[in-house]
């Protein structure tokens, strides 16, 4: 299985959730995607905020409650298959490999490396 299937769905959903963050205008949009993920209100996405959305986002998906992603719960996440995020090889993406695949992007994303995902950050990751 490949990494890149995963990071891409991954990609997509973390793009679809970062849209709903992007800022309009130089200003936080107070969508409801952006707000939950801006728990302290501040119009920026510091890494707690998005670790924790992203815990959610894992959750939202997990809908058998095994803590675990597969098969169909992985399409919630525009992703097909399992590739090598999975790094303990049972077939299944369980929260920390997630995590790790999501933190990897929220690095990339966050360009003057503050660990805050200011607007001008966020409009950059809507393509």
């Amino acid at each position: 299985m490949k990494m890149s299937v995963l990071i891409k769905g991954i990609r997509a959903v973390l793009a679809l959730t970062l849209l709903g963050l992007v800022a309009l205008s130089g200003a936080a949009m107070a969508d409801p995607g952006f707000a939950r993920a801006d728990a302290n209100g501040d119009g920026k996405i510091d890494f707690e905020e998005f670790r924790s959305h992203m815990v959610n986002t894992f959750y939202r998906a997990d809908r058998n409650r095994d803590g675990a992603l597969k098969g169909d719960e992985l399409k919630v996440l525009n992703a097909n298959r399992i590739p090598d995020a999975d790094r303990n090889g049972d077939g299944r993406l369980d929260l920390k490999e997630f995590l790790n695949t999501t933190s990897a992007d929220f690095r990339a994303a966050d360009k003057n490396r503050n660990h805050v995902l200011g607007s001008e950050e966020l409009r950059s990751t809507g393509r």
